[in-house]
């Protein structure tokens, strides 16, 4: 049975003072989250944390918020508001520490604000966050409060909207192991995939393709997103994303990336992977749950170069938002997909 308890500390180094650490002693606890620690990374009293791995993220507001999660073993996964947080091994010093970031537009603002981080366990299939919720109010019923108030709904509304992200993600996370994909290709493969789904031909223009549309600027909204996005980050999320695709794909049979080396200074959209076999391999992929595209209208023309893309190449993910095990099980599913011979082939 695992302990898990949580503090609000009102400052680290008072709580220490007040018998903070034998308070926790006692308790035997495994798992401590902490909420206000209220204290610069470079003045944090270490010895408040003798036997814990520690995984703070302290904010960027002096003398305000900060909340951290107590471990016995350092954890296996690092989620928070902030890209970087502050990790500190038992006898260690703080060191500075990559989180996979939660990202949505109601919890952009906060994400300097030291509110919320999460571990995954590495000891237990547990995951343990700690929140510090910005201060509410009683509007409509004390005057003055509605920009409080709705701060705070708008922190509790990305939340809410996190965790709904996070819940749909877990189904991937749980699919990692490699075994139960095993087994679910191998029922998959029992079955035949769809006469002729491979053989469609088009002429012309594609039904997607709408004339009225062509020389159309961007809606606002989009323009304005591209303003305030980190078009730096974004950039190299992708490049690492698509590196890993390249390195991981290498080799394998059946297949080739359509450029396996980037144009230098290239963002990429997704990332291109040639099959040999469509019919079955990329029946096999789609009912396994791997989300792929491939451009069986958009790229119908009388061209041959055109109509072997539309059924052998396929896009993969490779964007910014991608966490490690999702992109783990994709790789692991194609590598197994792609390396099963078609029924029949030699």
């Amino acid at each position: 049975m695992i302990r898990i308890g949580t503090h609000n500390v009102n400052g680290i180094r008072a709580a220490l003072r007040r018998g903070f650490r034998g308070y926790w002693d006692e308790t035997t606890a495994d798992v401590v989250a902490l909420q206000e620690v209220r204290c610069r990374v470079d003045d944090l009293p270490l010895e408040a944390f003798d036997g814990f791995h520690v995984t703070l993220d302290a904010g960027q507001l002096a003398g305000r918020n900060g909340v951290a999660i107590l471990t016995r073993r350092a954890p296996e996964r690092v989620r928070s508001l902030a890209a970087v947080v502050t990790e500190i091994s038992p006898g260690g010093r703080p060191t500075d520490l990559s989180a996979e970031r939660i990202v949505n537009r109601d919890l952009a603002a906060f994400s300097h604000e030291g509110r919320y981080v999460e571990v995954d366990l590495a000891d237990a299939p547990v995951r343990v966050a700690s929140l510090y919720l910005p201060k509410g109010a009683a509007w409509p019923y004390e005057e003055g409060t509605e920009e409080k108030y709705l701060r705070k709904m708008r922190f509790m509304r990305g939340l809410a909207r996190a965790f709904s992200q996070a819940r749909h993600h877990q189904r991937i996370a749980k699919t990692c192991d490699r075994t139960r994909i095993d087994a679910e290709l191998a029922v998959i493969a029992e079955r035949a995939a769809s006469p002729g789904g491979d053989s469609r031909r088009r002429e012309g223009h594609s039904a997607d393709y709408r004339p009225a549309e062509e020389g159309l600027a961007s809606l606002r909204l989009s323009r304005l997103v591209g303003r305030h996005a980190d078009i730096g980050e974004i950039s190299r999320r992708r490049r690492e994303n698509y590196q890993r695709w390249t390195n991981a794909l290498a080799g394998l049979p059946h297949c080739r990336p359509l450029f396996p080396q980037m144009p230098e200074g290239g963002i990429p959209y997704m990332f291109p992977l040639h099959i040999d076999r469509p019919d079955p391999h990329f029946y096999w992929l789609k009912h396994l749950g791997v989300p792929i595209l491939r451009w069986d209208n958009i790229a119908a023309s009388t061209y041959s170069t055109a109509n072997d893309y539309r059924l052998r190449l396929l896009h993969l993910p490779c964007h910014q938002s991608l966490s490690e095990r999702e992109l783990e099980w994709m790789i692991t599913s194609v590598r197994k997909i792609m390396a099963r011979a078609a029924p029949g082939a030699t």
